[in-house]
């Protein structure tokens, strides 16, 4: 291809590797809003197609490969496509939502690619998508490798339009010098003010929720299933709300929703040191004796309290028992059930009612977010272990059995075999819903054939359920064993920020469990849903949803979530960061002082300035130079001292040596500037040590000390206009 083909191509379509940066950007960018979509592996082989022949093919080729007529159609495709997708996601879950706008994006993306002759709008253009792209994946998605993917997006684009302002103003055939260190510097500022904007601005405040499962309502007296919300209602999180009565299908709306329930801090747990901050907490909310074909109920009898002097509402001590100290800031909700960690014993509210059960009511609650005080027995999760030889509490109303469960008793009875305390019974019958009996965990609701027990037709049939069904059938099992157990409600709570020591309860984290009531222990827990099984296919009834159930497998993977403060980041949060901020700013001011003004600190200050000065007296005159020089952002290199100070002098009334320039042509440009005796003199000297090898004479370098003095006297004289 002769020079004059290549001038039909304009520059950006000649740099390769602008193009690369700027396509490598946009392929992170996707990967970072795309979430479990079938097209994904579609979509990235067709850009990895079209950048190959961007980078690879299209120079060879004058003719137009892709014109722009082509080009508008493909766009008008994509963007019919992206209007079906998005009307179809509208009501359903952010991810598939969030799937529809980032596949249009990178399929515009596909085609700027694919364009011809390319300019620096096309760039920009990418660099809008790569935007939209993390917009899109920061309010819907926030996967784990976020950040990551983010920086090194920014990084391709910082290097694209560096080189993109080499094309445009730099030197024809010029290549970027300190192009790595530009590079590092400019990421450097980017982050320093994307810092500035996270900190100011809480992404929880403009975080979307499309697609979300509308919030649990109240349960009617008449039943305990979840019906549709009522227009016009205040909007209200949390478990359903009849204490009183609960269908094992009730939780499942309330588990696809992931709005914020509430938020607990743990202040502290007095007589037990195993716990670690962020570690899973269960909060107990209504507790269920009676079940009858798929629904629990219980008969409450709940009395009035009021709180003493200190604010607190006391139902009972624990002599040597540990005892956790958490506080709890629940969202509006429409019931009075105050949830809490273990059984509450002590409440800081005006005003409550308390049932044998261990449930606390609040009164006077208002519609306003509830902040309330909690004291309660903590039990940990390896209570059951430490109770082996223990028996339970004798409880006659938690062995009740409906008719009609033979083969679960027939099952009870095949698992219980060869046990011989009730704690290995329970742990046996727990052992195989949660790991050895091929049950899986499915967020899907079912319906029993005719005249069938649902938990017998989940037992035996199905297979596969949530958090409800695993409970019953477990609470079902101990007591056919003769074993009392009752199902309990509330959250599993492990979304935990160090930043503001709160965890974040979200209505999706809803869980039921297994009490069982042990003397002198009270109610202990046992869990009986499996984990997810990773890569199950979806049922027809529908896939598994991210829960404070199914996360467990998740969260082992991840570590945590690393970026958790990153994906939390909110208002509390905020507050929280200034606050440690100006503390720790306050400290360091606080010990700054303490330093400075300590007799110490000024014996060290005054032998530090004693000695720079007896250093500056003693240090030879050229050093002394030398540091003026480098001081003063002199960068001129020479390896002759005398030659190097002469630069410097002459660069004093704006004489600079140009690259490539000799000596000798500096020499005659400096002449007509300074005066020429000394300049020759200086010159003369240079060329002999520089090129001849020879070594001056003190009595030669005392002429040449002279001479700089002669040229620095007359470099510093004022110019007189004529």
């Amino acid at each position: 291809m002769t020079d004059a083909d290549r001038s039909f191509f304009t520059p950006i379509s000649r740099d390769v590797r602008a193009r690369a940066a700027i396509y490598a950007s946009v392929l992170l960018a996707y990967l970072a809003a795309v979430h479990a979509d079938p097209l994904t592996p579609s979509m990235l082989l067709i850009f990895f197609l079209a950048g190959l022949w961007s980078l690879g093919f299209e120079h060879r080729f004058l003719r137009p490969f892709f014109p722009s007529a082509l080009k508008i159609g493909l766009i008008l495709t994509g963007s019919l496509v992206f209007i079906v997708f998005f009307l179809g996601g509208l009501s359903r879950p952010a991810d598939t939502f969030a799937n529809a706008i980032a596949r249009f994006l990178f399929w515009n993306a596909i085609v700027f690619v694919l364009s011809r002759n390319k300019t620096e709008y096309d760039v920009w253009t990418l660099g809008i998508i790569d935007v939209s792209l993390f917009m899109i994946s920061g309010a819907f998605v926030q996967p784990a490798a976020f950040l990551p993917l983010l920086l090194g997006a920014l990084a391709c684009v910082l290097y694209a339009f560096q080189r993109l302002a080499l094309l445009r103003c730099g030197p024809a055939g010029e290549h970027a010098r300190h192009g790595a260190t530009l590079l590092l510097v400019q990421l450097t500022l980017v982050l320093e003010i994307a810092a500035v904007v996270f900190f100011l601005f809480p992404r929880s405040l403009f975080r979307g929720r499309l697609g979300e499962a509308p919030a649990a309502a109240e349960t009617p007296a008449g039943g305990g299933g979840t019906p549709a919300p009522v227009p016009g209602a205040v909007t209200k999180t949390g478990l359903p709300q009849n204490p009183d009565e609960l269908n094992i299908e009730s939780l499942a709306p309330l588990k696809q929703d992931k709005r914020t329930a509430l938020k607990m801090r743990v202040n502290k747990i007095d007589g037990y040191t195993s716990y670690i901050a962020g570690d899973p907490l269960y909060l107990r909310g209504a507790v269920f004796e009676k079940y009858e074909r798929g629904r629990w109920t219980a008969e409450h009898d709940p009395r009035e309290l009021a709180a003493g002097p200190d604010g607190w509402i006391r139902v009972a001590d624990l002599p040597g028992r540990a005892e956790m100290h958490h506080e709890i800031k629940s969202v509006p909700t429409g019931g009075d059930v105050a949830v809490a960690v273990g059984e509450p014993v002590r409440l800081k509210w005006p005003r409550a009612k308390y049932d044998a059960s261990g449930t606390f009511y609040l009164l006077d609650r208002t519609e306003q977010q509830s902040h309330y005080g909690v004291v309660s027995r903590f039990i940990p999760d390896d209570a059951p272990g430490r109770l082996r030889a223990a028996s339970p509490v004798p409880t006659p109303a938690l062995l009740q059995l409906p008719a009609g469960l033979e083969r679960l008793r027939s099952r009870a009875a095949d698992l219980i075999r060869g046990r011989r305390t009730p704690v290995e019974k329970v742990l046996a019958l727990q052992a195989w819903l949660a790991r050895d009996g091929g049950f899986s965990y499915k967020l899907a609701s079912f319906a029993a054939p005719a005249g069938v027990d649902p938990i017998d037709y989940f037992l035996f049939s199905k297979r596969e359920g949530y958090c409800m069904h695993f409970a019953t059938a477990l609470a079902l099992l101990c007591r056919a064993a003769g074993i009392p157990a009752r199902v309990a409600t509330g959250f599993r709570a492990k979304e935990y920020a160090v930043g503001s020591n709160e965890y974040t309860v979200r209505n999706s984290d809803a869980h039921a469990w297994v009490e069982i009531p042990f003397p002198g222990q009270g109610w202990i827990r046992f869990d009986a849903t499996p984990e997810e099984t990773e890569g199950a296919p979806p049922g027809p009834e529908g896939a598994p949803v991210a829960t404070g159930d199914t996360r467990k497998a998740e969260e082992k993977k991840e570590g945590g979530r690393w970026d958790r403060f990153l994906v939390e980041y909110d208002p509390a949060l905020q507050g929280s960061a200034f606050k440690s901020a100006g503390a720790a700013i306050g400290a360091i001011g606080g010990l700054a002082s303490r330093v400075l003004l300590s007799p110490a600190a000024w014996v060290v200050l005054g032998s530090a300035a004693l000695a720079g000065a007896v250093a500056w007296i003693l240090m030879p005159r050229s050093r002394k130079a030398r540091l003026r020089q480098i001081l003063g952002g002199f960068r001129e290199r020479s390896s002759v001292d005398f030659y190097r100070d002469f630069l410097w002098l002459a660069s004093k009334k704006g004489v600079h040596k140009a690259a490539g320039q000799t000596g000798r042509e500096f020499a005659a440009q400096a002449g007509g500037v300074l005066p020429r005796a000394p300049v020759e003199l200086i010159t003369d000297r240079f060329y002999e040590v520089k090129f001849g090898g020879r070594t001056l004479e003190s009595e030669e370098g005392a002429r040449l000390r002279a001479a700089l003095r002669e040229i620095e006297a007359w470099a510093a004289t004022p110019v007189t206009p004529p």
